[in-house]
């Protein structure tokens, strides 16, 4: 009676309780990775990824992939665990994309970004192209080259010469740099270049040259072509040579009743001088006939340390003067041609000494 008024019979109702206990499957597979954390820094050429696989009925299959390469199987733990081991990595970035099944064929992926940068314990390269190493600079100016690369990055590069203050240097796209060294006289110079990668690491680089000017004053071998001197001015490296009997030419303009001093300063300003100088002080040259109106072989007070030479002279009128340079040798009809007879002429107007 009681079947009869629910129109049922006992078999069906067993069943529609039984479909209403069944669950459609639609939930995917939960990917858990807990190292190492997204957008990573990794210093070494491998990485252990770890985490765990889980689902509400069973995770049957799980796999990954590697900057979009091909897929390959991850092996799951009894408990849900797994482990992927990446090796022999090069730096750059990476993309590692972690998928997961189930039984009812539910797909679950997770991708994980890292970066391997290897810990940087290189020092910064840096190359000098100009001028080489014990080189000799024949200019009073030269352009010292190079090159300074790094294998992260250059942070910052200066240059120093003979001790003085750092500069900073600037490099090109390539790592070049060029950097010009103005005023130089003779002597030895001695280059450091300091160069600091992005890591902190940094590196020193030594190198020398040296500086031996020629006559930069030439041609002034006849008083047509006398260098012009002002007063105040001490010349440049001169020499007295080229021929047996080389002699240098200078002119300033004086006014009448002005002290001027002339001095030639032979080892007072190269050590290794071998001139012994003499000295002449002309009015405007007509021909070969003018005289002179001054003469000087051997300075004093300098007399015994240098062999250079000194006038000091009253001028008389408004005009153009002529100073002549040369060697006591060559001036007393001998052969003296050395490149080591080297001098600097310096003109000073003398007031209330």
């Amino acid at each position: 009676m009681y079947k009869k008024a629910l129109g049922l019979s006992l078999t069906t109702a067993f069943l529609l309780v039984g479909c209403n206990n069944l669950k459609a499957d639609i939930m995917a597979p939960l990917v858990v990775v807990s190292g190492p954390a997204e957008n990573a820094v990794i210093a070494t050429n491998s990485v252990e990824i770890t985490g765990t696989l889980s689902d509400d009925f069973m995770v049957v299959a799980a796999s990954y992939t590697v900057n979009g390469g091909a897929p390959k199987g991850i092996t799951i733990n009894a408990d849900g665990s797994y482990k992927i081991n990446l090796t022999g990595l090069a730096e750059g970035d990476y993309t590692v994309v972690i998928s997961a099944w189930d039984k009812a064929g539910n797909r679950k992926d997770v991708t994980l970004h890292f970066k391997v940068l290897y810990t940087d314990v290189t020092a910064p390269s840096i190359v000098l192209d100009a001028p080489a190493s014990g080189s000799t600079v024949t200019t009073p100016s030269t352009n010292i080259s190079g090159k300074i690369t790094d294998n992260r990055g250059v942070a910052s590069a200066t240059i120093s010469i003979n001790g003085g203050e750092a500069q900073n240097l600037t490099l090109g796209a390539d790592g070049s740099f060029t950097f010009m060294q103005n005023n130089l006289v003779d002597g030895n110079y001695n280059i450091s270049i300091t160069a600091k990668d992005t890591s902190n690491n940094t590196k020193t680089f030594t190198s020398s040259f040296k500086v031996v000017l020629p006559d930069l004053l030439e041609p002034n071998n006849t008083f047509d072509k006398a260098s012009l001197l002002t007063f105040g001015q001490t010349t440049g490296k001169a020499i007295i040579d080229g021929s047996d009997r080389d002699v240098d030419w200078y002119k300033f303009e004086g006014q009448k009743g002005q002290m001027v001093r002339i001095e030639v300063m032979t080892q007072s300003a190269y050590a290794d001088s071998q001139l012994d100088s003499v000295v002449f002080l002309y009015p405007p040259i007509l021909n070969a006939a003018t005289d002179f109106l001054a003469f000087n072989d051997d300075a004093e007070p300098l007399k015994g340390t240098d062999m250079g030479s000194k006038i000091e002279y009253t001028l008389t009128e408004d005009s153009t003067y002529y100073i002549k340079v040369t060697s006591f040798k060559a001036d007393a009809g001998m052969a003296d041609n050395d490149a080591k007879n080297t001098y600097k002429v310096r003109l000073t107007l003398v007031e209330g000494e």
